[in-house]
């Protein structure tokens, strides 16, 4: 994959990997063990785990497989998965009541009756609930309508599509978030595309601290150990450069030309010959 060539192009300290959860599955079993196998040649540790994000502050019941690798440089032992709570945030937690007040004026209104009979027969289920997280955002459950399409079904009976506000509140954006927000020349369409294949925000910055502890926990250990012995902690400072680097001989080649490009009294101080008369 893109994504591996990249990461053995640059050997980043630290990566990060996002997926359906079925790729921990006999099915994709190939693709993990690549994926896996290709991180122990590059001297990486891995670790990998399921997480479902209605447990890390978002609004729905959303399994992925996460994938974090640290380069050997890093104390890798340090690093623990975030700690979920049993508080599960519910869509009518996040979203206003009023979103399930009929509306007759709402330009979200889906009054296809053929499709309200498709849907009732789903197996999956697709209104949301307010006692309930949202199911998984996909781009085919915000997008397309298929039987599976997730809806809100209003005190009248009739049930309606998503907004784009309330697509980014149940997806972890917060509520000044969604007002200045700019998705630039975005489509309808393409905003829910967008929305149901990215990582929600909140999860995001629970999982990077806890990356970003282990890379700093060598340092941090380092001053530590420094002052316990009663050293100086280490200083960090700039290389020196040399005659040989790329920085010093442009330099060279800019004072040479400015001394060739000089007026012709200049060249005669220098030691050119003067013209005869």
């Amino acid at each position: 994959p893109a994504f591996m060539e990249a990461i053995n192009q640059c050997r980043p300290r630290y990566t990060v990997m996002e997926n359906v959860a079925a790729l921990n599955s006999k099915r994709f079993e190939d693709v993990h063990k690549f994926i896996y196998d290709k991180f122990q040649d590059w001297d990486y540790t891995v670790f990998t785990k399921i997480i479902n994000m209605a447990y890390h502050g978002v609004a729905q019941q959303r399994k992925r497989l996460f994938i974090v690798a640290f380069r050997e440089s890093i104390d890798a032992t340090k690093f623990e998965w975030p700690k979920g709570t049993d508080q599960i945030k519910t869509s009518g937690d996040i979203l206003s009541p009023d979103a399930w007040v009929a509306s007759m004026n709402d330009p979200n209104l889906d009054l296809d009756k053929a499709w309200e009979e498709r849907a009732l027969k789903s197996q999956f289920g697709v209104d949301l609930m307010p006692t309930n997280p949202s199911r998984t955002f996909t781009t085919r459950n915000l997008m397309a309508r298929t039987n599976d399409f997730i809806r809100i079904k209003m005190d009248n009976g009739v049930r309606r599509r998503l907004t784009r506000e309330e697509m980014m509140l149940l997806h972890g954006f917060s509520k000044d978030e969604v007002v200045t927000f700019d998705w630039g020349n975005s489509s309808h369409w393409k905003i829910p595309q967008m929305i149901g294949n990215s990582v929600p925000r909140e999860w995001s910055r629970f999982l990077m601290k806890c990356v970003l502890k282990a890379c700093n926990d060598k340092k941090t250990g380092q001053r530590k150990q420094a002052q316990q012995h009663g050293k100086p902690e280490p200083k960090r400072t700039r290389p020196q450069q040399t005659s040989k680097s790329p920085t010093r001989r442009r330099s060279q080649r800019i004072t040479n030309m400015q001394k060739r490009s000089g007026s012709p009294a200049q060249r005669t101080n220098h030691g050119s010959k003067k013209p005869k008369n």
